[in-house]
């Protein structure tokens, strides 16, 4: 037994990870700056960076509905792996308890400037730099999927901005 998990903590990956698109839909006067870039390290290692100034404070009324999805590749029908809508400023309270993003919520806070509480301030430049997303967040034997990630941020029932973005896991030639 323990010879098969050592064969298989020592197993290669067997996907290759692409990103496509990283979009940052400004849809109101709720936001003054928001820009997204995206690029490739290397094989499966990518680096995200976005900056966001809010024009006003955003406290109580700031919710976020947060989505992935994915679509075998040659499947007709879309997955929701998570699909949740929250109120941001509770969330930040314990935000760690999230046990399926702990480990992306963890790379967020090292790589951002985002408050570990609220309010969210306006006029003040928010920056996530050099946010590392690796083949790491997936399982070895990850099947090969067309996936979306998707934030949509709300005032109250507004929304007033989306950050998608879009990729694919292949199989490894």
């Amino acid at each position: 037994m323990l010879h098969l998990f050592i064969a298989i903590a020592l197993t290669k990956r067997t996907f290759k990870l692409q990103f496509f698109d990283y979009d940052c839909l400004n849809l109101t006067s709720h936001i003054k700056v928001f820009e997204c870039v995206f690029e490739r390290q290397s094989a499966n290692r990518f680096i995200f960076s976005e900056r966001l100034m809010l024009s006003r404070d955003m406290n109580e009324n700031f919710e976020m509905h947060l989505f992935i999805s994915a679509k075998p590749r040659y499947g007709k029908k879309k997955v929701q792996f998570i699909d949740v809508r929250f109120n941001v400023c509770e969330f930040l309270n314990h935000p760690l308890q999230v046990q399926m993003l702990r480990s992306l919520l963890l790379e967020l806070f090292r790589s951002s400037n985002i408050p570990l509480n609220c309010p969210f301030k306006g006029d003040f430049l928010y920056k996530m730099n050099n946010f590392s997303f690796t083949d790491a967040y997936f399982p070895r034997y990850t099947p090969a999927v067309n996936f979306t990630f998707q934030m949509e941020f709300f005032d109250g029932k507004t929304m007033f901005a989306i950050t998608r973005i879009t990729g694919d896991i292949t199989p490894s030639r």
